[in-house]
Order: C-alpha cells, then structure tokens, then sequence
C-alpha cells in the first residue's frame, strides 16, 4: 500500500510546483531495443518489416515520460522545458522504426515533435551519467547550478539486479553492459542542491536503491514489473499464451496477466488469474492519480478471467490498472492509449 500511494502522489509532487524557479528532469534507460532477422522465439512482427523488435518497452518508456514532461499543462503534460529534460538512452540515438504504421509513427519524435528531434542526448554510459550529475551539482560546462528553489524529477528504467549476498547493494544497468551501484547513485544525486527531488525508479530491483535515497526532500518511488511477466508497450503482448508457466509455483491470489492490445484504440482486454474465487476490483488511474473508471465484481471464480475497457472517455497517454482482490492491491499494470 506504500508504493501505491506514492504511485499516487507522482502527480501532486510534479504538478505542484509551480512555484519553483525551475523544474528539471534526468531520464535513463541503459538497455535498447533489438532489431533479429529470422526466428523470432514466438514474437510477432507488429511493424511491416522484415526484422523482429525485442524489447520495445525500453524505448516506449522514455519516450512516453518524456513526452509527458514537455508537453504545455494546459495539455496535460507537466510543463517541462525540453531543455531541462536530459534523456540518456542506450546507445544515444533515437529509436525508430522504417515503417509506415501508426505505432511506428507514434514513437517516432520526428512525425509529432519535430523541431525537439532528436529528444536523446547522451547514450547512458557511466561517464555521461556522471558528466550530468556533476553538471547539475557544479553549474561547470552546458549545465544549470540547481538551487534550493529548484525541482528535479529522476527516472530510471532497463535491467536491475543485486549483487552477492554479503554487499547488499543493487544496481541499474547502463549502456553498453555497464553498471551503477545504488550508493554511487545515491552520492551523486545527494551533491545536487535543490529544494525537492522525486526518484521514480522502474528498473529491476529498484527497491535496493531506496533506502539510500530516502533523505530529507527526496520522494522515491519504486514501480518495477516482474522480469517474468514483461509487456511490450510499443506492440502489444508477445506471448499469446494466457497460462503461466507451470513451472511457477508462487503461492499469490492473483495477478494480472495482460491487457491487449497495448496500445489501443478502442477497446482493449484486460486478462488477469485468481488462485482462488473472490471479490475483485479493477480501477483505470491516470499519472496525477485520477481515478476514471471503476469495476467491482463479487465472487469472481477461480482461473482466468476477463474484462473489457474502452478508450473513448480518455485522453491519450499513459494509465495504471490496478488490480484489487477482497480488498488488497495484489498487482499494477501500465496502459497506454493512443486513440
């Protein structure tokens, strides 16, 4: 109930700063989109093309939240100057796909952002990570000095994992195989003088990154997916199997297995287990928390059910489902719709 309900504040603490001098944002995400030819281990070709897209989340991700950020309140975006929004993806380059299709030219900032193409500006290697940091913390170079009237958003998504048992520590993987220890993250990011900073962490193993960043005028917020449930946000579910894995013998109550198509326009389904009959919930939030829809079903049965949302009574962008069972959050999910 704590991650939900800092799930919830992401939109007072960003929306609600009106008042600062500036407000800046540090977007990383180390792993990229890979493109295969031939045998695709059961994934569809959603573009048109020959090759076949693994991971396209990692690109949807940092593009959606950039999006979000830059775009006018008055929107529904927050309000960002795209130049206090540094976006370290990968290899540094702006993904895109050679295709004539609307997914391709959703993600491509060059059919609805044009004059801010391309929106990466470093690969996310340690030393740039490092160059904006101190960048931020000194003034030195191209970067700001951030001070005490000003606000700072970061966000990190890819691989995450933690280190052996005696060390204690996570880390978030960079670009090309690098990687970032929590307490390193969290020295460097304690060297930037502002009056309020908000960590949304995604990546794997985020949860180790919080108790060193839980300090005085920082709000952390850890929202990972389990590795074994990965969505594509780009082009919906690639796994057409609703079963899980049999060998997967967790004791839980329930789960959501997926919403496809995602994105969508129009309707979309929304698939999700039960270890046993029970009450159920389904709520539709937006990013600020807004609770926009609403379906309370008793005694659902056993297995796998079903339940269907449309997109005509919501603005484009990106949503969280949240599935509740006899009263407890058991599981989240991200939506995104593009009408």
């Amino acid at each position: 109930m704590k991650k939900f309900v800092l799930i919830l504040m992401l939109g007072f603490l960003v929306g609600n700063v009106v008042e600062a001098q500036q407000k800046y944002a540090v977007l990383i995400c180390g792993a990229q989109v890979h493109t295969s030819p031939g045998d695709a281990n059961g994934m569809l070709d959603y573009t048109g093309t020959t090759g076949f897209y693994h991971w396209t989340e990692f690109w949807a991700e940092i593009y959606n939240t950039w999006e979000m950020l830059i775009k006018p309140v008055d929107l529904g975006g927050k309000g960002f100057l795209d130049e206090n929004v540094y976006v370290l993806y990968a290899d540094g380059i702006d993904f895109s796909i050679p295709a004539s299709d609307w997914i391709a030219d959703k993600y491509n900032p060059l059919t609805y952002y044009a004059p801010y193409a391309p929106i990466v500006d470093y690969s996310a290697t340690k030393a740039n990570l490092e160059m904006v940091f101190n960048g931020l913390a000194t003034g030195q170079g191209d970067f700001p000095l951030l001070t005490e009237d000003d606000f700072l958003f970061l966000w990190t998504f890819g691989h995450g994992f933690t280190g052996p048992e005696d060390e204690y520590s996570s880390y978030l993987q960079l670009y090309p195989g690098e990687i970032y220890k929590d307490e390193d993250f969290a020295s460097k990011t304690d060297q930037i003088n502002c009056g309020k900073k908000v960590f949304w962490l995604l990546q794997c193993h985020s949860g180790g990154f919080i108790p060193k960043l839980e300090i005085p005028n920082n709000s952390v917020i850890e929202f990972n997916q389990s590795k074994d449930y990965h969505i594509s946000l780009l082009f919906g579910e690639t796994d057409e199997k609703l079963m899980p894995d049999p060998k997967d013998q967790r004791n839980f109550a329930g789960r959501i297995i997926r919403n496809s198509p995602n994105p969508f326009s129009g309707t979309t389904e929304v698939s999700f287990e039960l270890n046993e009959s029970a009450d159920v919930m389904i709520s539709i939030i937006s990013e600020l928390g807004q609770k926009h829809e609403v379906v309370h079903q008793p005694n659902v049965s056993k297995g796998i059910n079903r339940i269907y949302f449309s997109s005509s009574a919501y603005p484009d962008g990106m949503y969280i489902c949240i599935l509740e069972i006899n009263g407890e959050i058991v599981d989240t999910r991200k939506i995104i719709i593009a009408n």
